[in-house]
């Protein structure tokens, strides 16, 4: 299954709309390159870019569009606001792949002339959905058209290539729609991207299930976000085998942010006061978590002459120390003054 990092573009930046809301929008970046490099770097199979500026009728990305696919050697998609031949054909001159949408279902006769023209791996068709519905003009018109009825019919023709989303799922972080994407895959010569509500790195593995041919990726998990993104993007289920280790702070206090932001809009809770609730049990959290590093031999502390100081068999000078590295206070030495006042910290 191939692993297609979406990189979604308004006004330049890098965001995330909530169901395709544009007044809904988190931005991650401005710098939309630095952020593709990483992916590329990493060994992402593709690129899906986004103008979502062209999709909601907005403007365009294109010139910086333009920029990106000259600073990559990675395959590349562009999907959002392709509703003319013409508009088609100029992306094509850039990009792999195009992924259109409105236009398939608008325009079936110039579609097929396209098919002819550029055959069926050049073209991926957005069947986008509300629960089977399709939904067009960047979700923003809904159709009668059944979502399963249309793939059909795309596939008589000689198409094959499908980007699958369900507008409800999307950006919502509530995991992807698996039952349409069951259906989907289930069609015969259906090569179908799984698209929309990629939550938690068990979602990966049940896409995978499905037979997708691939996974569209709008964020980053943790450790293997920070460390593994190389080996997890060639091996997926390792996400899942968490006893090989690669269990990280960073990856943690991102879930637990989400988390956090998913309860307080699912509940019409305060995301300040949720914080407030959670911020007394940090400490505690922090407390248990240097001793499983002391523990695990990883973090075993600076050496100490008090008398709580303990060896530890990694340790290669095998010097009594203290239990956890970060929260020295009793052992303040002028060169560990910045490490007692962190620990001070801490404790405060």
């Amino acid at each position: 299954m191939k692993i297609i990092p979406a990189i979604d573009l308004m006004d330049g930046q890098v965001v995330r709309l909530y169901k395709g809301d544009p007044h809904q929008k988190t931005v991650y970046s401005d710098d939309p390159i630095s952020i593709i490099k990483k992916w590329e770097d990493a060994g992402a199979d593709m690129i899906h870019l986004v103008d979502l500026d062209a999709t909601l009728g907005l403007g365009s990305n294109f010139e910086l569009i333009k920029k990106i696919v000259s600073s990559v050697s990675v395959p590349v998609e562009i999907a959002g606001g392709l509703r003319s031949e013409s508009l088609i054909i100029e992306a094509l001159k850039i990009v792999d792949r195009v992924v259109i949408g409105t236009f398939a279902f608008k325009e079936p006769e110039l579609l097929q002339n396209l098919l002819t023209k550029l055959g069926p791996e050049k073209i991926v068709i957005s069947v986008d959905h509300k629960d089977g519905i399709i939904v067009t003009h960047g979700w923003q018109d809904t159709t009668d058209i059944s979502l399963i009825d249309s793939m059909k019919e795309f596939l008589h023709v000689g198409f094959t290539e499908f980007l699958l989303t369900n507008v409800n799922r999307d950006g919502t972080l509530e995991g992807p729609d698996l039952e349409f994407l069951k259906d989907a895959c289930d069609l015969k010569n259906a090569n179908v991207i799984a698209s929309g509500g990629i939550s938690n790195i068990n979602d990966i593995p049940k896409v995978k299930q499905r037979n997708a041919w691939g996974v569209i990726l709008g964020g980053r998990l943790g450790y293997m976000f920070f460390y593994s993104a190389d080996k997890w993007l060639a091996d997926p289920a390792m996400l899942i085998r968490i006893w090989e280790g690669g269990m990280s702070f960073h990856g943690g206090l991102i879930g637990v942010a989400i988390a956090i932001l998913i309860y307080s809009r699912k509940y019409q809770i305060s995301f300040l006061a949720l914080t407030d609730f959670a911020t007394p049990l940090v400490p505690t959290g922090l407390l248990f978590g240097r001793l499983g590093n002391f523990m695990g031999q990883e973090l075993y502390g600076r050496p100490t002459d008090a008398p709580w100081g303990r060896g530890v068999p990694a340790d290669p000078e095998q010097l009594a120390r203290h239990p956890s590295q970060p929260v020295s206070v009793w052992d303040l030495r002028p060169r560990q003054t910045g490490v007692g006042l962190v620990g001070a910290i801490l404790l405060v």
